[in-house]
């Protein structure tokens, strides 16, 4: 069932997720993401236009519906309607919080610092989880990666966010709609 609403999504038949006005918005705590190295909260996440009505609530709300996939890092995957080779030629470049794709797509970069307990997992520690968010009209897709793990994990129109990334997300401006293009009349 997700599936379908997810690709009705890409294909662009549902006009609500047409919209390019959409902003994302911090809703509440969401669940908590468990995979087979890592825990993490999240920050529950939803897309409302910038228009609103007389009392001042957004005209259009969309919950995303989240789906998650598990790949090996060496096998091909998608992300936000795209294949992939392999994790390794996902990233084109990347300079500090962005990256563009091999598609030439915008990509967030954030990164957390595996969990030190002293002074000596300080200094020697080496080791990223990493999320890589791509966005694409009123989606959010992410690829969640542990620099030492063979496996990846993908998420479709992302509800739940893990916290570090939305603030990364709030400080660049990821959640804000694209800036509208300038008329030649202005």
């Amino acid at each position: 069932m997700k599936l379908t609403k997810l690709s009705s999504f890409f294909s662009g038949r549902n006009s609500a997720q047409r919209r390019k006005d959409m902003y994302l918005r911090y809703v509440d705590s969401g669940k908590t993401v468990r995979t087979e190295l890592i825990s993490y909260s999240t920050e529950k996440v939803e897309w409302v236009s910038q228009e609103t009505d007389a009392e001042g609530k957004p005209v259009v709300v969309r919950e995303p519906e989240e789906v998650t996939r598990e790949y090996s890092k060496s096998a091909a995957f998608s992300l936000a309607g795209k294949t992939y080779q392999n994790l390794e030629g996902f990233l084109r470049k990347q300079d500090g919080d962005w990256g563009e794709d091999i598609y030439g797509r915008q990509v967030l970069c954030t990164q957390e610092k595996y969990p030190c307990f002293d002074s000596y997992d300080w200094i020697h520690e080496d080791r990223y989880y990493r999320w890589y968010f791509i966005r694409e009209g009123n989606s959010v897709s992410q690829l969640f990666a542990a620099d030492d793990r063979d496996k990846i994990y993908v998420t479709e129109d992302v509800q739940n966010v893990e916290e570090c990334s939305w603030r990364r997300m709030a400080v660049t401006g990821f959640c804000q709609p694209p800036a509208q293009e300038k008329s030649d009349h202005a």
